[in-house]
């Protein structure tokens, strides 16, 4: 898993019902992938003290915090059993988003988990805005995630990002009996009619030749994996990979957050967050080659 070393998790706490399934979940995973250190942070706004509070008061922050920190440590305690991982607790003020990904840049964060609530209200951690700011890759785990299955779906277009995802899935299946699927949703191109052929011919071209891709694309990898091919036509590809994580009862779906070419970028981007955004029955897994945006950045500064 060098493409991302996943050495230094960050797990968004708030203390309502999800916590203790996201610990669980977290639990889990950390014995598979064995990350280094998990900071386990809350953001308290309640923290943030105003000016024209009499420097005498100002003490209550210390102490607040204190005891914010003993409840997560008896949470976490009663819920993560993986003794061979380093974990610790963070209480931080501010407003939620900001203090996140703050802390995601301070502490260097090789992957973010955090729950994905069935109603967000504006207290809650907002997973697509979230999404869009981070530099590691993200799992959210939605509250109401269907139980048992053991089943990985991971949405490929062939790009290193989707390798990468595929790559991560198959790792997480070595831990056990859990079967991993691969899923590439295509189009048939506005101008299939210059060459002759009918709208149905040019699909099944297009499928055809995207089969034989997925057997180059997943070579490397020594798997034998199935591919199903989905025509898109009516649905957005975000609505088309919810819906078969619904009839397949996948626990999991993985997909990269950039495609093929860079024309890609805002478009798998746009799929990865309108899939959080629907996406309430399984775990949603965003993989992101860590800090690629900033070269990005650094190349539209030099235009």
């Amino acid at each position: 898993m060098s493409e991302s070393n996943y050495k230094r998790w960050m797990v968004g706490l708030d203390f309502t019902s999800i916590d203790g399934k996201i610990i669980q979940r977290v639990s889990h995973l950390s014995r598979i992938i064995k990350p280094d250190i998990i900071h386990f942070v809350h953001v308290a706004k309640e923290l943030n003290i105003p000016v024209y509070i009499p420097e005498e008061y100002k003490d209550i922050v210390p102490t607040a915090t204190e005891q914010l920190e003993e409840r997560m440590e008896l949470l976490i305690r009663e819920s993560f059993d993986n003794d061979d991982v380093k974990w610790q607790v963070n209480v931080v003020g501010g407003e939620t988003f900001d203090a996140l990904v703050d802390w995601v840049k301070k502490e260097n964060i090789d992957f973010f988990i955090a729950g994905r609530k069935k109603h967000e209200d504006g207290s809650g951690i907002l997973p697509h805005k979230l999404l869009r700011s981070l530099s590691c890759p993200a799992l959210f785990i939605p509250e109401m995630k269907m139980p048992g299955s053991k089943k990985i779906l991971v949405a490929v277009d062939f790009s290193n990002h989707s390798f990468v995802a595929l790559k991560t899935a198959l790792k997480l299946a070595e831990s056990g009996e859990i079967t991993v699927d691969c899923l590439h949703i295509y189009s048939v191109p506005i101008g299939y009619y210059s060459t002759g052929k009918s709208y149905e011919e040019f699909s099944e071209i297009m499928k055809v030749n995207a089969e034989k891709e997925f057997k180059r694309f997943s070579k490397p990898l020594g798997a034998d994996l199935k591919l199903k091919c989905i025509l898109l036509e009516k649905a957005s590809p975000a609505e088309v990979i919810y819906s078969e994580c619904k009839e397949g009862n996948y626990d999991l779906v993985m997909m990269g957050s950039k495609g093929q070419s860079s024309g890609s970028v805002i478009l798998l981007g746009s799929t990865s967050e309108k899939l959080i955004s629907i996406n309430q029955l399984c775990m949603s897994w965003i993989v992101k080659i860590k800090d690629e945006h900033i070269g990005f950045f650094k190349a539209l500064s030099k235009l």
